[in-house]
């Protein structure tokens, strides 16, 4: 690789022109002014390399009369090396103007809903927080005069290049006094009251977003957004998976043998009979098609309870059966 090549020099280029080339070429080929072309980072790569040897006199010295530079490692480019500050001086601070509005701040809101609100959808009333840019100031933060660093224009010229003001961060103005109704902040916080529909359905660790209901830090910001995060309670009969809901129902040891029809209140209320057929087995699931969340099924997991105490008779009677069966 030809170092003056690389730079777009001659070998009587004087370390000034070294140095002008570099910079011009190290900003046009810089990764980040590039996200879309690959070849970008081999090229700053080359450019960064030739910079360290053709700036160095005795590096200098040497490439001119062998064609490279003896018992030197290659370039580590996890490490600071000597033209880091250069590079760094071009994009400290540099920033691209943005396009359209600035957006403000997302609110994040937790709502609880009962299962029963689950399977119908359910409209909410609730109130949250947000930010807004105080009245008083115009959220400004209080009264101010031009910047002294950019002369009001918020930007400032730096070699070959534009960034923001450092003095005040782009905004071309400095605080002269604080507003006394947000401190100086330039916000206030408000209560914000808003009705929002829960589509039936809708599950744990959803979240609802609305649109421009979110935080103004300033008033040429648009809103944010207020993100709903959906929380289902648990349910004291029914446990749900998707769309479909499971309960259990015990049953005697004797319906179980001999079968029975079993009543279950749905989730929403509704009475429900199921059929439990003769020699039903502890665990066995019966499946009640569309009475779970929206098209969703119930399931009834079958558990035969076992009395620890009998009575006499019904020992004898226990005894009966036992007899018939040997």
């Amino acid at each position: 690789m030809n170092y003056y090549s690389v730079l777009g020099l001659d070998k009587s280029a004087s370390p000034d022109d070294i140095k002008k080339a570099y910079r011009k070429l190290a900003l046009q080929h810089h990764p980040d002014q590039n996200k879309d072309n690959p070849h970008s980072e081999t090229k700053f790569k080359e450019i960064s390399e030739a910079y360290s040897v053709l700036s160095d006199p005795t590096k200098r010295s040497q490439y001119d009369q062998f064609g490279r530079v003896g018992g030197q490692s290659p370039i580590n480019w996890n490490t600071n090396s000597p033209f880091d500050d250069l590079v760094n001086d071009f994009f400290r601070g540099f920033s691209y103007k943005q396009r359209g509005p600035q957006v403000g701040g997302n609110v994040e809101v937790r709502i609880s809903l009962t299962l029963e609100e689950v399977a119908t959808g359910v409209t909410k009333e609730f109130k949250f927080h947000r930010l807004t840019f105080c009245t008083d100031c115009n959220g400004r933060g209080g009264e101010t005069t031009p910047c002294r660093g950019c002369h009001g224009s918020g930007r400032i010229r730096h070699a070959i290049f534009e960034m923001n003001c450092n003095y005040c961060g782009g905004s071309g103005a400095q605080l002269a006094s604080h507003c006394s109704a947000c401190r100086g902040q330039g916000t206030r916080e408000e209560e914000r009251t808003i009705t929002i529909n829960f589509p039936h359905g809708i599950r744990d660790k959803d979240v609802l977003r609305v649109p421009g209901e979110g935080s103004q830090n300033k008033p040429d910001m648009v809103r944010g957004h207020l993100h709903c995060h959906v929380s289902v309670q648990n349910h004291k009969v029914f446990s749900r998976e998707g769309d479909n809901l499971s309960c259990k129902k015990t049953v005697s040891y004797v319906d179980a043998c001999l079968g029975t029809t079993l009543k279950i209140v749905s989730l929403l209320g509704e009475k429900l009979e199921i059929e439990l057929k003769p020699g039903s087995q502890h665990g066995q699931v019966l499946r009640v098609p569309n009475k779970g969340i929206s098209d969703g099924d119930l399931f009834v997991k079958i558990e035969i309870a076992i009395p620890k105490h009998v009575t006499a008779k019904e020992k004898k009677l226990l005894e009966q059966i036992r007899g018939l069966k040997s």
